[in-house]
């Protein structure tokens, strides 16, 4: 699925994501939107 605009991106941006092992392998899958250093990282893990 496409992004129409990449200053509309549509996501979450709150509370706590919990990423499958096959994306995260490291043991930190679950991260905290609250914090914008997990928040950029979990965008980088799945993009």
């Amino acid at each position: 699925m496409a992004v129409a605009d990449l200053a509309d991106p549509a996501g979450p941006t709150g509370g706590e994501v919990q990423l499958d092992r096959r994306l995260n392998w490291s043991g930190k899958a679950v991260y905290d939107l609250g914090n914008p250093r997990r928040l950029a990282s979990m965008y980088e893990t799945v993009a």
